[in-house]
């Protein structure tokens, strides 16, 4: 195909944009960053949502391995990461909007294949249990729908209201580097983030970073420190008729806890409906990345019946 491309600096040049949410809450819109493979369909896409301290650019081999299949997919950066501002609010249904209206404008009229990793995996959620119609088959990449809450998160240290507008611009690597590490980040993590390219340097000279600490605070908050991932996910067995899948990365990477993944199959069995577990047992936890052929096969054989 004359879309497809070899290297993912040219692949992001290519086909990197940002679309306009307009939030049904507030009337605001949002410029979304988001790269796609470059394959047309009429038919459905591949959407991927990245977790926490991420961005599109995680999903780079499986974007390249969907548009080698010929399967269309696009990976977006959700409200406040990457290279999508947070807005003026964040909220769990302005997520849900901001990717719905996304949807809407870019591929109307198609289904999505939807995959979420980590808290990508739970937007996901809330995303089919609001608009059940718009999803052709669910893939939950490691996560559970159990509480989690900040406090026990040992990563930040820094409090809600002073990471509020957090500002990841710099004008030199230094700044930005302290300024993670002020939040809570080890010198190691953001050390190893300018490395893999979550921190880099603009054109105009200055340094941006694709980590975004108040997204991890207000996901919690939103996603995680409450009933969301079990209100969502009994929503989904009760009105989804579509292939639904969780990935389970490793003992040692995992970050789901096992009677949580059984509640998940447990809520499903009492809704009838069937859920399909799947086991990476030498993955860390960003399966896609640490063990990109088994997710690749696994993913294309969900995708096939399509």
């Amino acid at each position: 195909s004359l879309y497809k491309v070899i290297g993912f600096f040219v692949f992001s040049l290519c086909f990197a944009r940002t679309a306009t949410a307009l939030s049904s809450a507030t009337q605001m819109p949002l410029q979304m960053h988001f790269v796609g493979n470059g394959v047309e369909s009429q038919e459905y896409v591949v959407v991927l949502l990245h977790g926490l301290d991420s961005s599109c650019r995680t999903w780079k081999s499986t974007l390249e391995g969907l548009a080698d299949a010929e399967i269309p997919a696009v990976a977006v950066d959700l409200r406040g990461s990457g290279q999508t501002p947070m807005g003026a609010v964040f909220s769990r249904d302005q997520v849900v909007s901001d990717l719905d209206t996304f949807l809407l404008q870019y591929y109307p009229r198609r289904t999505c294949i939807l995959v979420g990793h980590s808290m990508g995996g739970r937007v996901a959620m809330c995303y089919a249990a609001q608009h059940p119609q718009n999803v052709a088959a669910l893939v939950i990449e490691d996560m559970d729908i159990g509480q989690r809450r900040l406090i026990d998160s040992s990563t930040l240290h820094m409090t809600p209201k002073q990471l509020l507008n957090f500002d990841r611009r710099a004008d030199n690597s230094n700044d930005i580097l302290e300024r993670l590490m002020e939040a809570g980040y080890t010198q190691d993590m953001v050390s190893g983030w300018f490395d893999g390219g979550r921190i880099y340097r603009r054109n105009d000279g200055s340094w941006w970073s694709d980590v975004n600490p108040e997204f991890r605070c207000v996901c919690y908050r939103e996603f995680c420190d409450n009933s969301v991932g079990v209100d969502a996910w009994t929503a989904i067995a009760s009105k989804i008729n579509v292939p639904c899948h969780v990935f389970v990365a490793s003992t040692e990477g995992t970050i789901c806890k096992e009677d949580s993944i059984q509640d998940m199959v447990r809520i499903f069995d009492e809704h009838k409906k069937s859920l399909s577990l799947h086991h990476f047992t030498k993955a860390a936890h960003s399966i896609h990345n640490s063990a990109p052929t088994e997710f690749m096969d696994t993913l294309l054989k969900i995708i096939a019946p399509v």
